[in-house]
């Protein structure tokens, strides 16, 4: 028997389930990657293309992410990063019903399809701008509250937005110090393999990182927590 709705919505669970696994996020390659290997995709179906040469099994995953930001599951960045909101985090996959959350999405674009249609538009530059709310202290309150665990879980989540790949976080407390490792993909043919070590009160770097553009702004945002 067919499973109903599109065959896009298979790689819901999947999705869901991998960055669980994965501390919360995950890079658009890594996500898609396992997602067709934890479906075992067939070799056949992985090289069917689309008619503008994109692998249709790779966009089919692509829609499931953008259904599952639609439904509040995970957050829509735009940096290549796939993160779960609360609510995905929270998420019992034992009872996730990858239909219902198509029909509830659908539903939601009809209406909003809808409201575009009734509403008249309104230039927001006609409004008066609202007063800048002081965020980084919010931010750096926030930062220090954090558990162990969920500081280390920001700093894998910070490397995978500066273009780290396969970062995985690899203990806590009592691991020699070793706590992520990941990887700096430079160019085609040049990578290197990163250990960083994150905790409370110190945080040590390899002076790889600190050279790298790329992480000047996440290393600022790390050096607080250990202000």
């Amino acid at each position: 028997m067919k499973a109903k709705g599109p065959e896009f919505i298979r790689f819901f669970k999947p999705i869901l389930e991998i960055l669980k696994q994965s501390g919360g996020s995950g890079t658009t390659s890594e996500v898609i990657d396992r997602a067709i290997e934890l479906l075992q995709i067939p070799e056949a179906e992985q090289e069917v293309t689309l008619k503008n040469g994109q692998s249709r099994v790779r966009n089919q995953v692509q829609w499931g992410r953008l259904y599952l930001v639609r439904a509040g599951y995970l957050e829509s960045s735009s940096r290549g990063v796939w993160s779960l909101t609360e609510k995905g985090a929270q998420t019992n996959l034992a009872k996730f019903d990858a239909y219902e959350v198509f029909q509830l999405v659908q539903k939601g674009l009809r209406a909003e399809k809808k409201k575009e249609l009734e509403e008249p538009f309104i230039d927001e530059r006609d409004q008066s701008s609202a007063e800048t709310a002081d965020y980084k202290s919010e931010l750096l309150a926030v930062i220090k509250s954090l558990p162990p665990n969920g500081f280390e879980r920001l700093c894998q989540r910070i490397l995978r937005e500066s273009g780290f790949q396969e970062v995985v976080v690899t203990g806590r407390t009592g691991d020699g110090g070793i706590d992520g490792i990941g990887v700096l993909q430079v160019n085609p043919f040049v990578s290197f393999n990163v250990l960083s070590c994150f905790s409370a009160n110190v945080i040590k770097v390899p002076s790889l990182l600190l050279k790298s553009a790329t992480f000047e702004v996440p290393w600022q945002v790390v050096r607080t927590r250990a202000s």
